[in-house]
């Protein structure tokens, strides 16, 4: 609606409805159902700073525009977007001389066009979380766009009968239930909210404020800093992907990562003990215990890394970092070609021949193998059997990389070919002499 001080002001022709309020630097005002005084209200509770010169934002779900604005107004580079075009958020561009970029984007549905925007330092998702029918996934996309700071606002279902707050909770509206809307799918209380944004990926997760059963969750990529580090970091002995225990990870797979480690002078760890690092951005811990004879932790695979080789650290409280070792996130199997140079029986190691029988043993040198080969994309073949690689060896002086295999089922007596597979690449086929055990 226009404002009524401003309705019989010549030329204000300002569109009737509105969500959020706005004074016009023609004059001209338009109110609508959040005040100026409450936008100034919600906008302090997100914690930016009053200087925002030199930072790019991004304003999800952004409406009339009033935040994207705001943030302009501060000094920062924004860019805008919402499902559906919205005139108010042109005509408001418009009068106020706004170069704020507007595109309209789905958080779900437009997952390659919302990379191309590349990473923000400040990212705001007010408002949209309860509209969305993959809540989880979505945050997952926010973190993903986040390069230092988000802000997630959605109402929340505190103090709802049979509620405990301190117990994550998460209720779901079939139709129109919750205020008469279609596109509400899921309220969480603010324990849900705060253990979504930390399952999303953000490494460090407050709560900011709540107001009108609305809560303001600030999150982070990165722990915060509150500690001197006063004894040397654990040894980190090895990282995995937690499933199939190779080196390869996905972003869009919903990866964790395995660590163990070895820290002799901590009787225990618990959780929050452990600070892991994945390339540029701190991962969440999702447990941490005793397992053979080490340390095992679980954490996220940190949403928005590029696709390469990513440093994986972790450090204890009170610790430095412990040196890094490598992982693939989204690293293409490149090869010049793989050549196998031997195949040996593993008891006896003579070379070209080797045991026929199910369960026998056999190691094999190959060269050709890119950096990223582990037990989950390498592949041989002995005749028609398919063997079962349960080691791939790291890369030695001589080029070869060592593979041990487990023969799966028995092989008839002779000389049956031998070949190599590591994705699409395919070695030439080398023949080995099956002997069957007497």
């Amino acid at each position: 609606m226009i404002d009524p001080a401003q309705s019989g002001k010549s030329g204000c022709a300002v569109p009737e409805k509105w969500y959020h309020s706005f004074r016009l630097p023609d004059g001209c005002a338009a109110a609508g159902e959040h005040s100026l005084a409450h936008l100034e209200m919600r906008f302090e509770l997100l914690g930016l700073p009053n200087d925002l010169n030199g930072k790019r934002a991004l304003d999800i779900g952004a409406w009339d525009g009033w935040f994207s604005f705001e943030m302009e107004r501060r000094g920062a580079d924004v860019v805008a977007i919402d499902n559906t075009e919205r005139t108010n958020f042109l005509y408001a561009r418009r009068m106020l001389d706004s170069k704020v970029e507007y595109r309209i984007l789905d958080i779900l549905h437009d997952t390659d066009r919302l990379s191309d925007l590349g990473q923000f330092d400040i990212v705001l998702f007010l408002g949209v979380l309860y509209h969305v029918k993959h809540p989880l996934l979505a945050l997952e996309r926010v973190c993903a766009l986040t390069r230092e700071t988000a802000v997630v606002e959605s109402c929340v279902l505190d103090g709802s009968p049979g509620d405990e707050p301190d117990l994550p909770g998460l209720r779901f509206y079939e139709y129109d239930e919750l205020r008469g809307h279609s596109d509400n799918w899921f309220v969480p209380n603010t324990t849900c909210l705060l253990g979504l944004c930390r399952t999303a990926g953000f490494a460090d997760v407050q709560l900011a404020g709540k107001y009108d059963e609305r809560a303001v969750v600030r999150c982070s990529r990165f722990f915060s800093k509150t500690e001197n580090s006063t004894r040397p970091g654990p040894k980190l002995l090895d990282v995995r992907h937690f499933r199939n225990y190779g080196i390869n990870f996905s972003q869009n797979a919903g990866d964790y990562l395995t660590l163990w480690l070895t820290a002799s002078d901590r009787a225990a760890i618990q959780r929050k003990d452990v600070f892991v690092t994945v390339g540029a951005y701190d991962a969440p811990t999702l447990w941490a215990g005793r397992a053979d004879g080490c340390w095992q932790v679980n954490a996220i695979l940190p949403p928005g890394l590029k696709a390469g080789w990513h440093q994986v650290r972790c450090r204890l409280s009170g610790t430095d970092y412990s040196a890094p070792l490598e992982i693939a996130v989204d690293v293409p199997l490149d090869s010049d070609g793989l050549e196998i140079f031997k195949v040996c029986d593993s008891s006896t190691w003579t070379v070209g021949s080797a045991g026929g029988t199910a369960g026998s043993n056999l190691s094999f040198y190959v060269s050709g193998l890119p950096k990223n080969a582990d037990c989950n994309n390498v592949g041989a073949s002995w005749g028609r059997r398919q063997l079962m690689i349960e080691y791939v060896g790291p890369l030695r002086k001589d080029g070869l990389r060592q593979i041990n295999a487990v023969v799966a089922q028995d092989i008839p007596s002779g000389s049956h070919p031998f070949l190599v597979t590591c994705g699409s690449h395919r070695s030439k086929s080398k023949l080995v002499v099956a002997k069957r055990n007497s």
